[in-house]
């Protein structure tokens, strides 16, 4: 007797044997053979492809006994696409090979306690120097030296004495949701050990842990295998590709704690992470928490330990986040939570019935970009808050780039920063449009999160700005006239800035080009990003501009200023006589 899973072969042979034997004789004889498995083939083929696109998905990984099947899978939903892998199937015997890692190190390992290891090319080959180099470009961190860095690696403790003795009383399980694609073996092993090793067995219900449509064969049956022993780990598989903001809607719809809590796939948690986190939502369920974020060095995986208590805040002429200067609002280092206006994003913890109300992450947000944006928003403005633990700490690893592609990336944050802006930001959301030339393309209907908005009776973008950053209020009112591009409007093309010390050149106008937003602030400044305009290299006055680089809102004090006016009349009118310069230089 023979089994067979393929439903498309197992049809076919049925069709082969109802045939006619003497017909089929006949189409089996030399003179047409070509002809009969030429007709079995497209047989095969139709029935294959007229299959559901997710049992097809499953069925291709059903090569031997040990792969997992559509009979394995609990939960499955066809039409949402994702399937979870059923854990109570033994894999104990399944053939597989594991990429290169090391379990458990000693205090003198590579990495112990959090210490930079430096894996030099000495003893590599040419082609191991090459191989790599190229790995670096997979994931943009060392994977040679994460190799070497158990995944066990141990952490110092780094708590102050006031957060050890703090007692944080009767705490609920929390639900830790982390979705990757793609992520690099040895990293995702350590952030899950991270987490196992490091938090108290009663305050984990469970890690919902969403593959999301990876293709790397070893987050296939290999990680299948290695989680098997990990009860409290849980495997979601998504059948297509969903992208951060989705996969985490996804993975809050399943998981079942009454605090979430979002990570990466690429951190390690501290001693006395999670306590901290929970601790504020059990008092207010309204309260959304983050850790400190020391960095973890893509080169050596050394960890940057440091006390200091970081807040958020936001541009509005990029919508982005931004770490607030220490001198804008200085903070309390006896202080246990601070509130912050804004958050990165990556990893926080909030309950799970206040992120439901919230109407999750705004479903038409596409791959990732502005999420974190809209939940500071929406959280303050609608009757949270947002906190920054000084006792939690989970090292995070940050990239210049991100390995994970989604189609036009830079074009899918602009449009999901508008959707943010369009329905958070009142007014104030033309200093983001303006900035962008008020190239807005399609970014979907958004009336029903303004019904949202209107359902929960949120507060207005100016109050957020008087009651939470007050900072940002005070340099808008106090500075900016006007943002947007310095065009000429008989070339079409616009005042180019480059880099600093370079002198100022008209350019074809690009909407996303950041040397080519420019800032008029009431004092007669005109600013593009971190260049100033104006200045001069000599005491001799010459129509050539030069940027120069500035790295705060204050000019240096030995650098010319060169003031500027606008007049709506003509759009180029000057009091100044440096004005000359730029009047002649755009025309």
């Amino acid at each position: 007797m023979v089994f067979v899973q393929e439903p498309g072969i197992f049809l076919a042979l049925i069709l082969i044997q109802s045939l006619n034997m003497k017909l089929y004789r006949s189409l089996c004889t030399r003179r047409h053979k070509f002809v009969s498995l030429t007709i079995v083939t497209l047989v095969l083929l139709t029935l294959k492809y007229s299959q559901n696109p997710v049992d097809i998905y499953l069925n291709k990984r059903a090569n031997h006994d040990c792969e997992l099947t559509a009979r394995d899978y609990l939960n499955g939903d066809k039409e949402g696409g994702w399937i979870e892998v059923d854990k109570s199937r033994d894999l104990s015997g399944c053939p597989v090979k594991w990429p290169d890692f090391v379990d458990t190190g000693n205090p003198n390992s590579p990495g112990e306690r959090g210490q930079p290891f430096i894996f030099g090319q000495a003893d590599l080959t040419r082609e191991e120097r090459r191989q790599r180099e190229a790995d670096f470009k997979n994931h943009y961190f060392d994977e040679w030296v994460s190799r070497k860095i158990a995944v066990h690696r141990s952490l110092p403790d780094v708590r102050s004495n006031k957060c050890l003795d703090r007692a944080y009383g009767e705490l609920p399980a929390a639900s830790i949701v982390i979705n990757f694609c793609n992520e690099e073996w040895s990293v995702l092993l350590r952030t899950l050990h991270s987490i196992l090793d490091r938090t108290p067995g009663h305050l984990l219900k469970e890690i919902v842990l969403i593959d999301d449509f990876s293709t790397s064969d070893y987050l296939k049956l290999p990680l299948e295998v290695y989680l098997q022993p990990m009860t409290k780990v849980r495997l979601i598989r998504t059948t297509q590709r969903l992208g951060l903001i989705a996969a985490r809607n996804l993975g809050s719809k399943l998981a079942s704690g009454e605090i979430l809590v979002f990570l990466d796939s690429h951190i390690e948690c501290f001693q006395g992470w999670i306590e901290p986190l929970l601790s504020p939502i059990v008092e207010d369920d309204k309260t959304v928490v983050f850790p400190i974020i020391p960095p973890i060095d893509v080169h050596t995986f050394g960890i940057h330990l440091t006390d200091r208590v970081l807040l958020g805040s936001l541009s509005l002429n990029t919508l982005q986040f931004t770490w607030m200067a220490d001198s804008d609002r200085p903070v309390s280092s006896g202080d246990y939570y601070v509130e912050s206006p804004t958050m990165p994003g990556g990893l926080y913890a909030v309950s799970r019935s206040w992120f439901s109300k919230l109407g999750l992450y705004d479903p038409q947000l596409v791959g990732w970009g502005g999420e974190n944006i809209e939940m500071s928003l929406k959280t303050w403005m609608c009757g949270g808050s947002l906190k920054t633990s000084a006792c939690s700490r989970v090292a995070h690893i940050y990239r210049d780039r991100s390995p994970v592609t989604w189609p036009n990336q830079q074009e899918t944050t602009r449009r999901n920063s508008y959707r943010v802006a369009e329905v958070w930001m009142d007014n104030y959301k033309h200093y983001f449009y303006e900035r962008n030339a008020y190239n807005m393309g399609n970014i979907g209907d958004v009336t029903e999160r303004l019904e949202l908005r209107r359902s929960l009776r949120c507060q207005t973008f100016e109050w957020y700005l008087d009651n939470v950053l007050p900072e940002v209020k005070k340099e808008v009112l106090e500075s900016d006239v006007f943002n947007g591009q310095i065009k000429n409007v008989l070339t079409g093309q616009c005042l180019h800035a480059g880099v600093a010390g370079s002198q100022l050149r008209l350019e074809p106008c690009v909407v996303d080009s950041t040397s080519q937003v420019w800032r008029l602030e009431k004092n007669g400044k005109i600013w593009c990003m971190n260049s100033l305009l104006g200045y001069k290299m000599s005491n001799v006055v010459s129509k050539k501009l030069y940027a120069v680089e500035i790295f705060t809102n204050k000019l240096p004090s030995k650098l010319p200023v060169i003031t500027w006016d606008y007049s709506s009349t003509t759009q180029q009118k000057n009091t100044h006589k440096y004005n000359r310069q730029l009047k002649e230089f755009i025309q």
